[in-house]
């Protein structure tokens, strides 16, 4: 049962971040063109039909991967806009306090959601791994490390200079900051969201029937992208969802369990304490997450 759990976790933690893309997307757009003659369900309907559609049923595995470097430098550009930002402002922190490392409040960890969401990311590598050719453990450690190294390194940037520059009032969103950049990154942010699509499509394929057709597989799994993202009026809550219910199980929870029950030989003293702190990690992670 906990290897089925996981495979459904694993699905649905392929489907949710596509969902926030999505709905992140209709929202930039609607701000962007100010849309008065529809209303964001019809503009994310365009972005699924007109642009998604095609994109992931063309896409082939080199094509996605060279999306994906797309969206990378989208992002990239993003955390250069946010820097130039905070280097020719008129004044900084012209909100909020003062940053203050040295006293983190117990209330900042509410951003575990975004710490279990990075995390639980990484569920994903295997079905990566299994669509490259020969996949050998150093070549998958190099790639591993690369992409994550940059991906880190990149938010960590965009992360200290948003704080930089508006102290504690940053918005959680700090695209929607009403600075002279902010525009131009939100639409780059739209580029990054897109790229996400047809790598994450492809992966999902190994959840439908082999039998099956990946053109039809294709249009079912963004056709449940879209009706997801029409579920909420709040991109937050589906995130935090996400992050919460199901990457702290899976990332958490889940691998403990199935590391005793496969475990061949003895279990030792070190065993049952990192299998126990996983466990109390992952029901306090949730709890603080959700209650915090």
């Amino acid at each position: 049962w906990a290897k089925r759990c996981m495979t459904g976790l694993v699905g649905a933690l392929l489907i949710g971040p596509l969902v926030v893309y999505l709905g992140m997307t209709g929202d930039y757009l609607v701000r962007a063109i100010g849309v008065t003659w529809a209303s964001k369900w019809s503009v994310e309907l365009a972005v699924t039909a007109l642009v998604l559609l095609p994109m992931c049923l063309r896409c082939s595995l080199n094509g996605a991967a060279r999306i994906s470097m797309v969206g990378m430098a989208a992002f990239a550009a993003i955390c250069f806009l946010v820097i130039i930002d905070y280097f020719l402002a008129d004044a900084i922190l012209t909100t909020g306090d003062s940053p203050k490392i040295s006293k983190i409040p117990v209330s900042h960890l509410t951003v575990l959601p975004t710490i279990l969401f990075a995390q639980s990311a990484h569920m994903s590598i295997p079905l990566i791994a299994n669509t490259m050719t020969g996949p050998t453990g150093k070549r998958l450690f190099a790639s591993i490390s690369a992409s994550t190294v940059l991906a880190a390194s990149i938010s960590a940037l965009i992360g200290v200079f948003g704080f930089l520059h508006f102290g504690s009032a940053v918005k959680d969103d700090i695209l929607t900051e009403p600075t002279r950049f902010m525009a131009i990154a939100r639409v780059l942010m739209i580029v990054a969201n897109i790229s996400s699509f047809p790598v994450v499509i492809l992966q999902l394929q190994s959840f439908f029937p082999e039998n099956g057709s990946p053109k039809l597989n294709t249009i079912l799994a963004l056709t449940t992208v879209y009706l997801l993202s029409q579920t909420s009026s709040s991109m937050a809550h589906v995130f935090n969802f996400i992050s919460t219910w199901l990457g702290a199980p899976l990332t958490l929870i889940l691998p403990p369990i199935l590391y005793y029950r496969s475990l061949e030989r003895p279990v030792r003293a070190i065993d049952l304490t990192m299998m126990a702190l996983s466990l109390v990690a992952g029901t306090m992670a949730m709890l603080i997450a959700t209650f915090g």
